[in-house]
This record gives C-alpha cells, structure tokens and sequence, in this order.
C-alpha cells in the first residue's frame, strides 16, 4: 500500500472550513417530522398503564417500520446537518490534524462514504441498529448522468445528544468527473435532506477526491 500523502500545513480556520464548509462539506438546516401512529380501533393498550412495552418506546411505526415517535414530550423541530465526504483525502487529512490522530488518515478502500453529522439523538430512541436500516433503504446517490448508488452499508454512531451517520457505497463504477455532480438524497423518515455536490471543484492533488 502506498504511503499517505504527507499532512497539509492548514491552519485551525482551514481545517475547520475543509469539513463544514468546502467542496466536500456543505451545511444544511431541514425540518423535523416526527410521525405518530395512523388511525386505528381503540384497544386496551390505550388504557394509561395497560401496555408498558408502548409507553417504554413510545407511539408507533413509521410507514416504513422504523423510526416512529420517540417518547418524549418536546421533540426538536429542526437540525442543523453537516453533510460531508469523510472518504475523502482532504476531509481525512482535516480530521486528522484536528484530532492529532493518523488513524483518520486509514483508507475507506472499496467504499465512498457519506458521513451526516447532527442528526438529534431522539431518532434512535427504538436503537441505533432501526436508523441504520432505514439509511439503506432510504439514502442513495444520483449523477447527472443518470446513475444511481445504493449503499453497501451504514453505520450510526450515537455521540451525546446527537448521533452521526455513516452510510459506505461502492467504488465498483467509480465516479468520474463527467459524471459532473453527485447528489445525496435522503428519507430517515424523521428527517430528508438533498444535496448536490460538484465533481469538478472536489479535485485535489490533481485527482477527483471523494
């Protein structure tokens, strides 16, 4: 394997902006809809005390199975995401001067992987294991060229009171500088988001970086 590129020379303000704010990060602020059950009969899991298991986890399913309404009475109504390419040189060379850690300098090899940071932590109020499900049904990638990636895989990471997602795709077909621009479309249920990246501005080093 070939060794990493030596670390920029960035100061505090660049390393900062390469992973808030840069070709491979961008901000996003997008309303929270948390869903409660649909109409149904009245049973005796209605009754205050009758159905413990429910009021331990709160109301029911989202439409597709998963998150639903955690039991909480004053849930956010927005978050502030950061969605960025955490396989990319530039964002792990950031992380890693940050962190003073090299480990963040590991190579994500046969995956591009999105990281979405600033999800609330409420969403994974039913386990982290129900939001990474959702992410690989409810997160691909789209080109201009017309070309779709799914994921190969997700990982959520609960870190105080927010939690942070990593959703791998495959290299198998790289991505490539005509097909112009990325976008990342995502449903959690609780939250959707789309946003588009420019291929042609995540060049670095004299290669697409992503």
């Amino acid at each position: 394997m070939a060794a990493a590129p030596p670390l920029p020379k960035w100061n505090e303000r660049q390393v900062m902006k390469t992973v808030t704010d840069s070709p491979w990060a961008h901000r996003s602020t997008v309303p929270l809809t948390w869903r409660k059950d649909k109409e149904r009969p009245i049973t005796h899991r209605d009754i205050p005390g009758a159905d413990p298991v429910r009021e331990r986890t709160g109301g029911g399913l989202g439409p597709l199975g998963g998150i639903g309404a955690p039991p909480k009475d004053t849930l956010p109504h927005k978050a502030d995401l950061i969605l960025r390419w955490a396989s990319a040189l530039p964002v792990r060379q950031a992380k890693a001067i940050f962190t003073k850690k090299d480990s963040h300098l590991a190579e994500f090899g046969a995956h591009y992987t999105i990281e979405i940071f600033g999800l609330p932590a409420e969403i994974a109020h039913m386990g982290v294991e129900s939001v990474e499900a959702i992410a690989m049904s409810g997160v691909v990638l789209r080109t201009k060229s017309g070309r779709t990636l799914k994921p190969s895989g997700a990982e959520a990471r609960l870190q105080g009171a927010s939690l942070t997602l990593f959703v791998h795709f495959p290299r198998k077909e790289p991505l490539r500088l005509d097909d112009e621009f990325i976008q990342i479309d995502g449903d959690l249920q609780v939250v959707r988001f789309s946003e588009r990246f420019l291929l042609k501005k995540m060049e670095y080093g004299g290669n697409l970086e992503i």
